[in-house]
């Protein structure tokens, strides 16, 4: 079954790509051919990745990490899809913003415990003796 960990994440991909490429300049013709290009790539349409809709249906236990100062994904979006998603737990933070979060030890500490607690109640063998939190910020550099 497996677990996951979504760190500020967009609870509707058309908002978010509407920002980014906003963000960027882009004209709504480039936003156009990148939505048009993650289609034909994923093969599935723009609204198969509406993660609120998704959620309801979906059981794999989940952490939503949410920065409440997050200037790129508002941190309701988090709430959305915590709330849309059955047994989902949220963590919220302070003053991370949306690229901080992924380098603050706290959190990296609550996303590799979360998932260590689940992988150990299916009852699969740690893999590797390394330090998950180590691991993880060495692969941030």
């Amino acid at each position: 079954m497996g677990a996951a960990v979504f760190v500020g994440p967009a609870a509707d991909l058309t908002v978010a790509a509407r920002r980014f490429t906003e963000t960027l300049g882009f004209s709504r013709g480039v936003a156009e051919q990148m939505r048009q290009c993650i289609e034909r790539r994923a093969g599935a349409a723009w609204s198969a990745f509406d993660a609120a809709a998704l959620a309801p249906a979906l059981s794999v236990p989940l952490l939503v990490v949410h920065d409440r100062a997050d200037a790129e994904v508002p941190w309701q979006h988090g709430m959305i899809l915590a709330r849309a998603w059955r047994g989902a737990e949220m963590l919220m933070t302070d003053g991370l913003g949306h690229r901080r979060i992924l380098r603050d030890p706290n959190v990296v500490a609550a996303a590799t415990t979360f998932l260590s607690a689940r992988t150990v109640r299916r009852g699969l063998a740690r893999v590797a003796t390394v330090d998950a939190e180590e691991a993880l910020l060495g692969l941030a550099h």
